[in-house]
């Protein structure tokens, strides 16, 4: 699950496994996906996650909002087992092909990624807007105490 408070964002992570040249992140609705290829939250590289920003029945993505977030806003992964939070640090326009933002990194991050600048004569987005978030914290998740 991927929370971003600052969007008003709460939705489920899906697995979307890589092909060799892309994902196919087309099925999904308001799931964001975590891209295969990409690291496991919080294990020292790079989790890429891609959300769509508007949907073929014409609403909202649940990365519409994406260019809302600045510096320091604060989006958070859940695992079955813990809570990671992150802050945004930057974001920035790249070609529709740009697979470079996905790439392993030194320090564990997010990279957030939808489509931008749609192109009405191409009928074609040509650029990607990404979103980077450097990992601040992991908190266990908080289990209900089983009793015997």
């Amino acid at each position: 699950r991927i929370v971003i408070p600052a969007l008003g964002l709460d939705t489920e992570v899906k697995y979307v496994p890589f092909d060799g040249r892309s994902w196919m992140i087309a099925g999904l609705k308001q799931e964001v996906a975590w891209m295969g290829e990409t690291s496991w939250p919080g294990l020292g590289s790079n989790t890429g996650l891609a959300g769509h920003v508007s949907l073929r029945s014409g609403e909202d993505g649940p990365f519409r909002h994406l260019d809302k977030l600045a510096p320091n806003d604060l989006v958070q992964l859940y695992t079955e087992k813990n809570v990671y939070s992150y802050r945004v640090r930057a974001s920035q326009l790249v070609g529709e092909a740009d697979l470079s933002v996905v790439q392993p990194t030194q320090g564990a991050q997010i990279t957030l990624i939808t489509c931008a600048n749609w192109d009405a004569q191409i009928r074609y987005y040509v650029n990607r807007l990404v979103v980077f978030a450097d990992l601040e914290s992991v908190q266990p998740l908080q289990t209900a105490s089983q009793g015997n």
